[in-house]
């Protein structure tokens, strides 16, 4: 009965590798009582070939969570110790057990070292494995020679020697205690070897970040020196365009001086050619002769009526706005101006060639 109990039991049928099963995996390697059926799926996992590059690191992770389960197993093997006086039997079946799970961790280890799976992992992850291998190796070395003296102690003590019990307890008790430190110490340096695989991976992390920083830094101060090439250029051809428009303009203003002094010219002819004209019409030339004998005797001026009736009598078909015209184009003869006040105001027509 008894060796069926510490008979290993057969292997249920590993589930295949997925993220999903990997975390379930990894909070049952958090667990004792779930941690012998979860190194045993890690194990099938890493024989089977399961670990690859791109999830290296969630195997590493389970192995971490593996070697983190030695500490727990030593603390049980410690509270057994404890207990072997009182129950022998129960505390050899523990070990046994305890011993079951070094070999499932020794063969985790062996099977993590594989070369289709050992490539995998990094430089940094491999120095952490190989540490841990050797370590539990040790401890379970120091545990299987531990071991042989006390089954043979138990075959051979007797009931009656708890005085020779009572002397070895304080001996195991401190070589319990040292193993406990030197655990805690191997925990540690593993730890700050940890640490230092994480400085390293961030240096190199931090490095490369730094230069895709130094490659945009570049990008764009080349693209900024070519903006400011392209704006040199730009203002270049805008001062050039100014320039043109101004030289047209010019050339514009030039051309309208020519225009405006030939208009000029040709209406400085045109009224040259009418004023000949006017001193060359006779009939003007009478009625200016009439108008102006007929002013002459009235010094106050005439009203446009008054002289159109003393002019129709002497030159017929004149119309009174004949003769206002006729007067408005010599105004060095005629002259017109107000008289009188309010509704009393009068326009009159007076000579005035004497005048200065």
């Amino acid at each position: 009965m008894e060796e069926e109990r510490l008979r290993p039991p057969s292997p249920p049928p590993v589930v295949h590798y997925t993220d999903h099963e990997a975390s379930a995996v990894s909070e049952k390697l958090k667990l004792d009582d779930t941690f012998t059926k979860a190194v045993q799926i890690v194990i099938t996992w890493l024989e089977r070939g399961d670990c690859s590059k791109r999830n290296a690191n969630t195997f590493y992770s389970m192995i971490q969570s593996t070697n983190s389960h030695v500490r727990r197993l030593l603390n049980e093997k410690t509270q057994y110790e404890e207990e072997l006086q009182k129950a022998r039997e129960i505390m050899k079946g523990r070990m046994q057990g305890i011993l079951l799970q070094f070999s499932q961790i020794e063969r985790l280890f062996v099977a993590a070292c594989h070369k289709k799976v050992w490539d995998h992992f990094t430089k940094a992850q491999r120095k952490n494995i190989e540490l841990w291998k050797k370590q539990s190796m040790e401890i379970k070395k120091v545990q299987l020679d531990g071991e042989a003296p006390m089954e043979k102690a138990d075959d051979e003590m007797d009931v009656s020697d708890e005085e020779e019990t009572a002397r070895k307890k304080p001996r195991q008790e401190m070589n319990s205690q040292e193993e406990l430190l030197t655990e805690e110490n191997n925990n540690l340096r593993m730890q700050m070897e940890a640490y230092k695989n994480e400085v390293e991976v961030v240096k190199m992390d931090m490095k490369k970040e730094i230069e895709d920083k130094d490659k945009q830094f570049k990008m764009l101060q080349q693209t900024l020196q070519g903006m400011q090439q392209q704006l040199l250029d730009a203002k270049r051809r805008q001062a050039e365009e100014e320039n043109k428009v101004k030289d047209l303009q010019n050339d514009n203003e030039s051309d309208k001086a020519e225009s405006v002094s030939s208009i000029c010219e040709s209406i400085s002819d045109n009224t040259l050619q009418q004023q000949q004209q006017q001193l060359l019409h006779e009939r003007d030339a009478k009625l200016i002769g009439i108008i102006s004998t007929f002013l002459n005797v009235h010094p106050f001026g005439a009203g446009l009526d008054y002289i159109w009736s003393y002019v129709s009598k002497l030159e017929s078909n004149l119309r009174p706005s004949d003769i206002e015209l006729l007067m408005s184009r010599f105004p060095t003869v005629f002259k017109q101006e107000l008289f009188g006040i309010g509704a009393n105001i009068e326009r009159r027509w007076q000579f005035n060639a004497f005048k200065p």
